[in-house]
C-alpha cells in the first residue's frame, strides 16, 4: 500500500480466470482470459463491463442487443417476465 499510494485500488493483482485490463472509472471495465488461470479455462475471452448509471439507458441498450446482461430495475420485472422475449432468458441469484 505504502509503495502505490493513492493509485493502491487500481494496482490490483490477483490468481483468478480473467485479469483486467483496462479499467476507466465511471465508464467500463474490461476483463479478458488468465491464460496463466491454474484452474478450469473460462469459456469467453473476455468481459466488458459498461458503467451505466441510468437504468433506463441500460434497459434500451440491453433490449437494443448491445449489452448481454443488465441489473433489472424492480419496476420493470412485471414487464419482463410477461414478455415471452425475455422471460426465456432472465435468471436470478
Amino acid at each position: 500500500m505504502k509503495k502505490w499510494g493513492e493509485d493502491f485500488s487500481e494496482r490490483v493483482v490477483g490468481t483468478g480466470p480473467f485479469k483486467m485490463t483496462k479499467w476507466v472509472h465511471d465508464d467500463v471495465l474490461v476483463l479478458e482470459k488468465n491464460t496463466e488461470y491454474f484452474d478450469k479455462k473460462p469459456e469467453v475471452d473476455g468481459i466488458e463491463y459498461r458503467i451505466i448509471p441510468e437504468e433506463l439507458t441500460a434497459m434500451a441498450e440491453f433490449e437494443s442487443g448491445t449489452l448481454d446482461a443488465i441489473g433489472l430495475p424492480m419496476t420493470e420485472f412485471e414487464r419482463f417476465t410477461t414478455t415471452d422475449k425475455w422471460k426465456k432468458i432472465l435468471w436470478s441469484r
